[in-house]
């Protein structure tokens, strides 16, 4: 049987991806979750090749060559060095595309949210900092 703190963190992880299909459901040109996983973990990892990119992103290969493709035509990733020991980073167009992603979702998201009083959003800042913080530290 899961402990209390299991079984919340299992459902703020259900309630984050149902947050994140809501706000793709409504964007035009979004950026796939993948883009702006790989983009984040490039921007907080460092450079790395394909392989290691799909690894941390939880996709084949073969699926991540595509989407660096899409990406690199967009302007939003570019490889540096030699192609055998090529790396992948991302642009000042790929964090600025994936910052304005996140303002767009959050434009599309807080009308589901003004009902909430001022402890219920406040409470909702301090989840979202202490997750961000936790993962933070905890990132391998």
């Amino acid at each position: 049987m899961p402990t209390r703190l299991a079984a919340t963190l299992v459902r703020l992880a259900e309630s984050g991806h149902l947050l994140g299909r809501l706000a793709g459901e409504h964007t035009a040109h979004r950026m796939s979750p993948v883009t702006v996983r790989a983009l984040v973990v490039l921007q907080l990892e460092g450079p790395m090749g394909v392989t290691a990119l799909a690894r941390r992103c939880h996709v084949a290969q073969p699926t991540m060559t595509a989407l660096v493709r899409q990406a690199e035509e967009a302007g939003w990733m570019r490889r540096r060095g030699p192609a055998r020991t090529t790396r992948l980073e991302p642009t000042a167009a790929g964090i600025a595309a994936r910052d304005a992603q996140r303002e767009a979702d959050g434009v599309l998201l807080e009308p589901r949210f003004t009902h909430l009083g001022r402890r219920e959003r406040a409470a909702l800042e301090r989840a979202a900092l202490i997750l961000a913080s936790t993962l933070e530290r905890d990132r391998p």
